[in-house]
């Protein structure tokens, strides 16, 4: 998966992966985009990073391919039937249908399998301020997520996580779900806790997260602002 974001304001020349992980200055209604490029036939996790104003699968993603899929993780399963959405035909074009309607909310992630090379754009408001997940983190077991900003960059130095030792950080590389090159876990350094090396995340990337049976910081926080 390759990512481009950029954001489109005057204030802004650079690209948002990079000019929105070191603004400190508040500014009202950021309107941009960034893209996500599928690669073909492969499981790809990805998210949306921009507010629409109705974050619904048809308005988060108009245009893609014939036989596209996405898969919602609910329920502690990817793509129940009833939360399954694939284009099919509507005329001479594609459509989502009915499960259009599936939400999209920020901080979610999604699988997305699509039959041919596109690239996804996704345009809408950045979040700013002081930001926290909507899906808080369980004891021992996986969550999906994502950031509700479109900023790539280090999963604690830029993104903001927070780990505890055990914690562990899963993502999707060549259509594999936690291969050993997309896998970290947090281990002792000294009295604290450390990635070792710490994951990296590209903007419109989700990636599964397991946070420690003996945890307790549960909640993803942030505070983010850009010019």
């Amino acid at each position: 998966m390759r990512t481009k974001a950029l954001v489109c304001a005057a204030a802004l020349a650079a690209s948002i992966a990079c000019s929105m992980a070191q603004a400190n200055v508040y500014s009202l209604n950021v309107v941009g985009y960034y893209q996500v490029t599928m690669p073909a036939g492969e499981f790809t996790l990805i998210a949306n990073q921009l507010d629409t104003g109705n974050n619904y699968l048809s308005n988060v993603i108009p245009a893609v391919s014939l036989n596209t899929a996405i898969y919602p993780w609910s329920e502690g399963v990817w793509g129940a039937p009833a939360v399954y959405a694939r284009v099919g035909h509507s005329g001479t074009v594609g459509s989502w249908g009915a499960s259009g309607a599936m939400p999209m909310p920020l901080g979610a992630c999604f699988i997305a399998n699509d039959p041919n090379a596109d690239t996804l754009t996704f345009v809408g408001t950045v979040l700013q301020g002081s930001l926290t997940n909507a899906q808080a983190w369980t004891p021992g077991a996986i969550q999906f997520s994502a950031d509700q900003v479109p900023m790539a960059g280090g999963i604690t130095s830029n993104l903001g996580v927070q780990p505890e030792i055990n914690d562990a950080l899963y993502t999707m590389s060549g259509g594999v779900f936690g291969a050993p090159a997309v896998y970290a876990r947090v281990g002792h350094s000294g009295t604290v806790g450390s990635w070792g090396t710490e994951p990296q995340i590209a903007v419109g990337q989700g990636f599964g997260y397991v946070k420690s049976p003996t945890g307790v910081n549960l909640l993803w926080t942030q505070n983010f602002t850009v010019e």
